[in-house]
């Protein structure tokens, strides 16, 4: 409940595209099964929303020509990525073109590698824009039945929990069930990583991959690592304030001081204590930048504050007799 967005039925042609099968409520189940609701299980990215295309009968057969109407008009309709529990041993150009399509649009495109124990490519699994799926057990090992090779990218869990059509949960097993598992950790890096393009996330997917030897090109997928890989840098933490005392003297000879620094942007605080005069001058100076000097007299303590950018600034005190007195120099970065 409320996972749904609109989408298509191009098997009926009507905007009502309703499972008939079960086969799409599973792979719907795994990628996006709502979580904290204590019901049933939680998929791969609980809040996402799925946009269903039906492009299979009630019988799961399908013409490629459909599949690739299907993925045009999901992507199209704003779809970020595109979960194919489906294919064949063959391919025709318009299948091949609307994946190209799809990630060229901004959709990261993944497809089961099917269930034939056969290093035979699947398509649309095979075509080099898409990000294939093999099924792989708990143990890191091939599903006996999993089709492999080097034409699959990754792998996943093959055999999940999943909602059946007629209620209630049960096992779904296949590369049907892993294709969702990569589909869910696809639209999970979407939303880390806003800005990435489907190649960097296919990358993702596939560099942080544990290997598994001899069954797909780069390993199975590990979810931890990946959105890890596409989360933004942290933000450097602010500087640090500082804080420097100066200690001086002014006389009838020499009745002015001057100390030049480096501040960073934000507020700087300059205090004069002082002792031996009645009265001192503060002068605060900005270079470089250039900007207003400003400037304070009187008794014992004198204190000026202003807001600077990065740059340089140079303190005066001065007085016309003899005062010991001690600066000290806030600089609170902004």
């Amino acid at each position: 409940r409320g996972a749904l967005v609109p989408g298509y039925d191009f098997v009926h042609q009507t905007p009502s595209a309703l499972d008939d099968e079960g086969h799409g409520t599973a792979v719907a189940g795994v990628i996006a099964a709502r979580t904290d609701n204590v019901e049933g299980i939680a998929g791969l990215c609980g809040s996402c929303l799925i946009m269903p295309v039906k492009v299979l009968d009630q019988t799961g057969v399908g013409d490629d020509s459909v599949i690739a109407a299907g993925i045009v008009w999901a992507v199209d309709h704003g779809a970020k990525v595109i979960n194919l529990s489906l294919g064949g041993a063959g391919t025709i150009p318009a299948l091949n073109d609307a994946v190209a399509y799809a990630v060229r649009k901004g959709a990261v495109v993944v497809a089961a590698a099917g269930n034939s124990s056969s290093t035979v490519p699947f398509y649309p699994a095979a075509v080099p824009q898409a990000v294939g799926v093999a099924a792989s057990t708990e143990a890191d090992r091939p599903y006996s039945w999993s089709n492999y090779g080097s034409w699959v990218k990754v792998a996943a869990p093959g055999c999940n929990l999943a909602p059946v059509l007629q209620g209630g949960y049960g096992s779904f097993c296949g590369t049907s069930s892993a294709t969702p598992i990569v589909s869910g950790l696809a639209a999970l890096s979407v939303g880390v990583a806003a800005n990435a393009d489907p190649l960097q996330i296919e990358q993702a997917l596939e560099k942080t991959a544990v290997p598994i030897s001899g069954f797909v090109q780069y390993g199975r997928i590990d979810a931890l690592r990946t959105l890890s890989a596409l989360a933004p840098a942290p933000a450097p933490p602010p500087p640090a304030a500082t804080t420097e005392t100066v200690q001086g003297k002014v006389t009838a000879r020499a009745p002015q001081q001057s100390y030049t620094r480096t501040i960073q942007a934000g507020r700087v605080i300059a205090t004069l204590s002082f002792k031996g005069a009645r009265t001192l001058s503060l002068t605060l100076v900005p270079v470089s930048p250039t900007g207003e000097t400003v400037r304070t007299s009187g008794a014992s303590p004198l204190r000026l504050e202003r807001a600077l950018p990065a740059g340089t600034v140079r303190f005066l005190v001065r007085g016309a007799t003899t005062a010991t007195f001690t600066l000290t120099i806030e600089n609170l970065p902004s």
